[in-house]
């Protein structure tokens, strides 16, 4: 008896799916580049995951614990500097893609976009 489309679909799904948050494991240690800052120094961004969390350490040694969703991705703000306008934040957003943790991240006061600037970085996850 042939299995119905929808059965093999279903199948399929299954094998390729990609892994749940609770099983991505590994750890990542680079640099993001900035991009439109006052400094083009590159900031540190490293970490662990295990067990749907990633810990680890960004610029100013700022550290962080935050969820993995069930995507992959994961972020937060975190407290950078004073400047005359407020706290300047770094904001990151980040998401597991294979074996590359891909970073996109702000660095600025909230509400003030002349204080703002980005910046990116690929790094490898080590399994």
């Amino acid at each position: 008896m042939r299995m119905p489309i929808t059965g093999i679909l279903v199948a399929a799904a299954a094998v390729w799916a990609a892994p749940s948050a609770a099983e991505i494991s590994g750890s990542f240690d680079g640099m993001v580049e900035p991009s439109g800052c006052r400094s083009s120094t590159a900031s540190p961004f490293k970490g662990v995951i295990a067990g749907g969390r990633v810990k680890g350490m960004a610029a100013l040694g700022q550290t962080f614990d935050w969820e993995v969703e069930a995507d992959g991705s994961f972020g937060g703000e975190l407290f950078l500097r004073k400047h005359r306008r407020g706290d300047k934040k770094q904001i990151y957003e980040a998401r597991v893609e294979g074996d590359t943790v891909v970073v996109s991240a702000e660095f600025g006061v909230p509400g003030y976009p002349q204080t703002i600037c980005t910046g990116k970085a690929k790094i490898p996850l080590q399994k």
